[in-house]
């Protein structure tokens, strides 16, 4: 490896648990790490001017906490207002550079690869930028933000992806990982740790990926660059934590059989781990993680307790125990007001802790909280590297959750190494404190009978069958085409797709139908339609068609051809329904489908879209109770004009 970068580890006490340090740039950052993922460029620079939520969050994590490492998306910037010059002036200096100039120190920078909004089934258009979605532009973009630590351009897969599919995006990701590696010192320069993403949905397919993408690494004598491996679909594997305790053996697993590699050298990290899964993981060998949940939450208005992994509703806590600097500061402010702010209007100035602040203030102490369990867990981990009672105190604070049980009783029963680690301390020891903490009518797991891939009979047994398609594409349906009509009813909902299929099954419509019915409104006053990313108006008798049924998409803000598709799809659509309806109702919350029925319904004579005065344009408003109200209080007077 590089001389300057290089990883370096040593065996903890257990299991495959190890401490390391990460030197790129002549940044030493110890691990296991936990990177928080920070969104900066969230508009025209510099760093701490702009961002809501986000400049909070970055004000107090570079100024205050002085982080040693964080990650950010490498494209998050086609949310917000960065258009191609403004995005020239932020890359007059590198982004450490920039905090180092205002924070005065230079935290070391993850930038991960764009994978999913490139290359999963999405159509976001970064030609605008003067990038293309190719291996070579996206590096040049790295070097740009100034990535200590970047990852390879990976092709995303999902858990019921068909396996031809499967196969080839692994295939495709791995060279992917080749080319970067050919073209990383000429781009990135000396001081640059690669993490090259992997994929693999079973222990053997992600072990298979591994030994493969060694050898081809050796053979093409590149294994002598400074890198890493990462393992990435993991995500969507969040309610299946066996599988990814499973998917992440196979990986370490495939380090070690190559027995030209030094597995001490090559650091490994989990994309999207929260940290529940932390200490299981890391005593499997990972030695990295990263993660945004903390802010999701508290855009959601969700709160963890400390010590916790299952967070509560904000408005529903009588008080805060957590002594964190920012729990200490929503006391100060006074835990009713934090509430009021937060139901508030969205703009303008509001008193806070005796200073004038802005809503997105409240918003970031909660994320910030939140980010401490991450942090935290982190910390604790690298302690238990040197410490056997360490990473068992871990191992039954996690197990408290029923839901990580499982886990425990996997990683402590399935492995030979495990075995050792039982004995040490005495299995009976562990059981007993399990068995005390659990709350009745709890116990631990018996080891289950596996099958071939790993997983229980019961883990099998909940795994649903349905299967996906990457390469289903808009042309696969056009409601237009088929020359349906609604049934003549007065009233249309028009809401967003859901990412549970069908859609009507998912809890977002689920309330929507509730909230209609609770009004005295049936299902013959109305016809429903979701606007699909993929394909634009579905109306509800379409939603078990199969191609509804299988494909996956994710709509993006910047992508503006598939948004004019929809737009021009809708408005095609509402056009050939002329005499089937009286009143547009749309619902919809979330950016990108907020813009698609704002130009869909422009004009349009007797429509609504809700909710008006949105604060922010995000999924998390969809279930805000003031923004439902605005719902109830439309269809009520349009029921009391008896829909004419």
């Amino acid at each position: 490896m590089d001389s300057e970068t290089k990883f370096e580890a040593r065996q903890g006490t257990i299991l495959g648990l190890r401490s390391g340090t990460i030197n790129a740039s002549g940044k030493h950052v110890p691990t296991p790490l936990f990177f928080p993922i920070v969104n900066i460029l969230t508009g025209p620079p510099p760093v701490f001017a702009n961002g809501g939520i986000w400049k909070h969050i970055k004000s107090q994590l570079f100024k205050e906490e002085r982080i040693p490492a964080f990650m950010t998306h490498i494209l998050h910037f086609t949310d917000y207002s960065v258009d191609r010059n403004a995005l020239e002036r932020w890359f007059k200096t590198t982004i450490p550079d920039q905090i180092l100039e205002q924070a005065g120190y230079t935290p070391a920078l993850f930038v991960d690869s764009g994978g999913y909004r490139l290359l999963y089934n999405t159509g976001l258009d970064i030609e605008k930028y003067g990038y293309e979605p190719s291996v070579r532009d996206i590096l040049q973009l790295q070097a740009r933000f100034g990535g200590d630590v970047v990852a390879s351009l990976d092709y995303p897969i999902h858990p019921k992806l068909r396996d031809v599919e499967v196969t080839e995006r692994i295939e495709k990701t791995i060279e992917n990982c080749l080319e970067t590696a050919r073209l990383s010192k000429q781009i990135l320069g000396a001081n640059y740790l690669l993490h090259l993403a992997v994929h693999g949905l079973t222990r053997v397919q992600a072990r298979g990926t591994v030994e493969h993408l060694l050898s081809r690494l050796r053979s093409e004598r590149l294994d002598r660059i400074p890198f890493g491996i990462a393992i990435g679909s993991l995500v969507p594997l969040a309610s299946s934590p066996l599988q990814v305790v499973e998917i992440v053996r196979g990986v370490v697993e495939g380090i070690h059989s190559c027995n030209w590699v030094d597995p001490l050298t090559i650091p490994v990290h989990a994309f999207g781990v929260s940290s529940r899964m932390m200490p299981f993981l890391a005593a499997l060998g990972v030695d990295s993680f990263d993660g945004t949940t903390y802010v999701q939450y508290a855009q959601s208005l969700k709160y963890l307790k400390p010590g916790g992994f299952s967070p509560v509703p904000f408005a529903k806590l009588d008080h805060i125990d957590c002594r964190c600097r920012y729990c200490t500061k929503l006391r100060e402010g006074g835990l009713e007001t934090a509430k009021e702010i937060l139901v508030g209007r969205s703009f303008g100035k509001v008193r806070f802790a005796e200073a004038e602040t802005t809503k997105s203030y409240v918003y970031a102490l909660i994320a910030l909280h939140n980010l401490q369990s991450s942090l935290e867990m982190a910390g604790r981990i690298r302690k238990a590297a040197v410490s056997p009672s360490g990473l068992e105190d871990l191992f039954v604070e996690a197990a408290r959750d029923p839901r990580m049980r499982r886990i425990l009783g996997s990683l402590l029963r399935y492995f030979p190494d495990a075995s050792e680690f039982l004995w040490d301390f005495g299995f009976s020891k562990l059981e007993q404190r399990l068995r005390v903490d659990a709350k009745p009518g709890l116990s631990i797991p018996a080891s289950s009978k596996r099958t071939d891939s790993g997983l229980s009979p019961l883990d099998l047994a909940k795994q649903s069958t349905d299967i996906i398609s990457l390469n289903l594409g808009p042309e696969a349906f056009d409601v237009c085409d088929t020359g349906y009509r609604l049934a003549k009813k007065p009233l249309l909902l028009v809401l967003p797709c859901s990412q549970q299929k069908p859609y009507s099954s998912s809890p977002s419509h689920r309330l929507i139908k509730k909230t209609v019915l609770e009004l005295g409104i049936d299902a013959s006053i109305y016809n429903k339609i979701s606007i699909s990313g993929n394909y634009g108006p579905v109306p509800e008798e379409f939603e078990t068609d199969p191609r509804v049924q299988s494909y996956d998409f994710y709509l993006s803000s910047g992508d503006t051809r598939r948004i004019k598709l929809l737009v021009d799809r809708t408005r095609r659509f509402l056009a050939k329904q002329s005499g089937q309806l009286v009143w547009i109702v749309g619902y919809v919350t979330l950016k990108s489908y907020r813009e698609v029925l704002e130009r869909a319904l422009d004009g349009l004579p007797n429509a609504f879209l809700l909710p008006e005065r949105l604060r922010a344009r995000r999924a998390s408003e969809f279930r805000k109770p003031e923004n439902i109200q605005q719902l109830r209080q439309v269809l009520l007077r349009l029921k009391e004009r008896g829909f004419q």
